[in-house]
């Protein structure tokens, strides 16, 4: 192809139908081009979409091959949402991110779909996807073919390069739960479930204090808005092949949550993303998937913080005009007498579920990343005080209000911010020190 004639195909693009969903496609001269995260989007509206995602695609040969978006298909998909689609369709478009999908190949792909969905009505799959995750179109090789290049296709596509135009290969996950893995080298076991707001998703330990979510998921749950989605992107890494096994033993657990992870899934940690956010998320780590807490909305609309208590951070919850903390928690800390400990019991009240709640989170944001449940089993035994009752048996500086949640949130973001700042001016000196 000339320069002339791949100029002409600048910003050039249609509109296609299916199943009455209209598809912005992309040309790159006489080839059409789709976005995948895009279509994956437009095409979860679609019914028929939905069904032979969960009667077909495991089953049959996936897409062969994707291709790296270029900075003017990017700006020009934003436009697309911007003026055709008047920003009722609306999220980030991200270069190293996103890529394309030949829309011959896709059509082909449905066709494919189609024919093993007619086949397999009668013995369809017992999956159950998320209702939080859009269907994932399989891309890679074909479950059919891949023995044959079984010797080691995650290490083969690592080392793909990242600035070349030509397709990348890709090969699509398979879970397998009899696989045997090597039990030393894995970081994660198989309730390693963590819900965040409405999304139950799977995440792997580094170390102690760390843990990675796959990023690519969040994004397709539209937990993150345009801005987030940019921001948070600066601190995602790339998974590891052994990353990648680890989480599909945690998925391969699930009798309820089917998702893919492709070779180039990138991971973000907890810490950046609970304060990458623009507001607090709720945030609860989960023993098994039953323990999701769907009123996590009720827990979102409570009001608290952190306290001073002899210099030690406790967390507090405002209930009505008072600010109250939970009375087991002062008992190492105070230690106060048999005779206080009784009288604060007859000023107290019962916590309730979404105040206990809301406490944890609390604690999981002041970067605890511990969470106790045997302590709050029996809810009858968890009792609130008014801190005003507490001054009556400390000094006059014991206790000290310190911040509330959301005050904590955002300078743990702009310490964030500042980050990709000092980042981005290194990377600016060293070039200007490379032009010398």
């Amino acid at each position: 192809m000339n320069t002339s004639q791949s100029s002409l195909c600048l910003n050039q693009f249609s509109w296609e139908e299916w199943d009455n969903q209209m598809i912005a496609v992309l040309y790159r001269c006489d080839r059409r081009f789709v976005v995948q995260r895009y279509i994956e989007r437009v095409l979860a509206n679609s019914s028929q979409w939905q069904r032979l995602a969960k009667s077909s695609f495991p089953s049959i040969e996936p897409i062969g091959r994707t291709y790296k978006m270029m900075e003017h298909e990017v700006k020009l998909m934003h436009k697309i949402f911007s003026w055709h689609l008047n920003g009722t369709l609306s999220f980030s478009i991200i270069g190293e991110l996103d890529q394309l999908l030949d829309w011959e190949d896709l059509l082909d792909f449905i066709e494919r779909a189609q024919i093993a969905s007619k086949n397999n009505k009668r013995n369809q799959s017992k999956t159950i996807n998320s209702p939080s995750i859009v269907p994932t179109i399989p891309v890679g090789t074909s479950v059919l073919t891949k023995k044959i290049v079984e010797k080691n296709p995650i290490a083969d596509n690592l080392q793909a390069k990242k600035n070349d135009l030509a397709p990348i290969k890709m090969n699509k996950k398979v879970l397998q739960p009899q696989r045997s893995f090597d039990e030393n080298t894995l970081s994660s076991s198989s309730n390693n479930w963590i819900q965040i707001n409405n999304i139950c998703i799977p995440y792997i330990n580094k170390s102690q204090q760390s843990r990675l979510l796959p990023y690519q998921v969040l994004v397709d749950c539209d937990l993150l808005n345009e801005k987030e989605q940019s921001f948070l992107f600066h601190f995602t890494t790339k998974a590891s092949s052994v990353d990648i096994e680890n989480f599909e033993r945690i998925i391969s657990t699930s009798s309820s949550i089917d998702f893919t992870l492709d070779s180039d899934l990138m991971l973000i940690d907890l810490y950046h993303l609970i304060f990458g956010m623009s507001k607090v998320l709720y945030v609860k780590l989960l023993n098994n998937q039953r323990d999701v807490n769907k009123s996590y909305k009720t827990v979102l609309a409570q009001r608290g913080g952190t306290a001073l208590v002899h210099s030690r951070s406790v967390p507090f919850i405002t209930v009505g005009k008072r600010d109250c903390m939970l009375l087991e928690s002062l008992s190492t800390i105070l230690q106060p007498t048999t005779k206080n400990m009784s009288s604060l019991r007859r000023h107290s009240l019962l916590a309730r579920s979404h105040e206990i709640d809301y406490l944890r989170l609390v604690e999981f944001y002041q970067r605890t990343y511990q969470q106790d449940d045997s302590k709050n089993l029996n809810q009858q035994q968890q009792l609130l005080v008014n801190i005003d009752k507490i001054q009556k048996y400390v000094d006059e500086n014991d206790i000290i209000i310190d911040m509330s949640l959301a005050q904590y949130q955002q300078i743990e973001f702009q310490r964030l911010k500042n980050q990709i700042e000092i980042n981005q001016n290194e990377i600016q000196r060293n070039a200007k020190q490379t032009q010398l």
